[in-house]
């Protein structure tokens, strides 16, 4: 089964390799491919929108549709989303002119009070979120359970 599946899509990624292929090697180049985050594809080092996504983000979702219903859902904002960490749980999106971040592991999310900008969003995530200013949201719906 793997080798009439598998074995032809990765004939371009070993083809400098010299030697037989065998299961071990295919897992080697499965696990050695790894996401990158790169610059977002609209920002170009000398526009003025010149901010690259943060280590550990990406800007590119498989299903964003169904990301927003959910961040709808959760907190009751139209979102549109920033950020989606990549080996977490957490969103970072725009309502309004306001940013936000929520954490789907925990159900639990944020304003974020002092930035205003997609770059200074980038950088404060870039250097790892310390000079966030985060205020919790209150639980949605909390107003209707009495």
């Amino acid at each position: 089964m793997i080798k009439h599946h598998i074995l032809p899509l990765l004939s371009n990624l070993t083809r400098s390799y010299k030697g037989p292929i065998s299961r071990t090697r295919v897992l080697t180049v499965f696990t050695s491919m790894s996401a990158t985050v790169v610059p977002d594809s609209s920002q170009v080092p000398d526009s003025s929108r010149s901010a690259f996504v943060p280590a550990g983000w990406t800007t590119t979702l498989i299903y964003p549709n169904a990301v927003i219903n959910m961040l709808k859902s959760s907190t009751g904002f139209t979102a549109s989303i920033e950020l989606a960490e990549i080996k977490g749980s957490r969103y970072i999106f725009l309502s309004g002119k306001i940013y936000y971040m929520w954490n789907t592991v925990n159900e639990q999310g944020w304003s974020i009070v002092n930035v205003t900008s997609r770059d200074e969003l980038y950088r404060n995530m870039a250097a790892g979120g310390a000079g966030l200013d985060l205020q919790p949201l209150p639980e949605f719906g909390d107003d209707l359970e009495e």
